[in-house]
């Protein structure tokens, strides 16, 4: 294990993913965010459809909208999991992670690049669940279903959640450089 550079990361990965099912507290907050996720679905669903539908057409609405709101709950829930708790990147350091997957012969940039991408596959599980409840609710007789195509999809599925972790990736590292020269100063 770890010893392929193209598949190192995904040790990285994988044991994020082992410690978000075994950790109880991290675990609740990722469901926690899921649980907001649904009901802000049901609140657009029931309540904001009506409002939203004269002011734009179904198919101006659907699914960008909906989607839009929801990215920055990502992008600052994944920013708070890097920053703290057992999948956070300063975690690798202070419990000695680090220095053990170095001795499997995993590169940092393995590390980087699998730690993103837990959040990132997080961050696509939190947008599917969500337009599932979405669809659901805006599938009634006066609405139009959710108007996805292959781009649409592609583009609020896979690249605007990926564009929100690498955003809170690069802030976190900005962060993490400010609070390391103050300590060193």
């Amino acid at each position: 294990m770890g010893k392929n550079a193209l598949t190192s990361w995904l040790v990285v990965t994988s044991k994020d993913f082992k410690i978000l099912f075994k950790n109880r507290s991290l675990f609740l907050i990722f469901l926690g965010i899921i649980v907001a996720l649904v009901t802000l679905a049901i609140f657009q669903g029931t309540y904001l459809k009506e409002g939203m539908f004269s002011f734009f057409d179904a198919t101006g609405y659907l699914p960008a909208l909906p989607n839009y709101m929801i990215y920055f709950v990502i992008f600052a829930s994944s920013l708070y999991m890097m920053n703290l708790g057992p999948v956070s990147f300063t975690n690798e350091h202070q419990t000695g992670t680090i220095n053990r997957l170095k001795i499997q012969n995993v590169s940092a940039i393995s590390v980087t690049i699998g730690k993103i991408f837990f959040f990132y596959l997080a961050a696509i599980i939190q947008v599917l669940i969500f337009n599932g409840v979405a669809t659901w609710y805006f599938r009634d007789k006066g609405a139009t279903p959710m108007n996805w195509t292959v781009s649409s999809a592609l583009v609020h599925i896979l690249l605007w959640p990926f564009i929100m972790i690498f955003g809170a990736y690069i802030i976190y590292l900005f962060i993490h450089l400010i609070t390391r020269a103050t300590k060193r100063s």
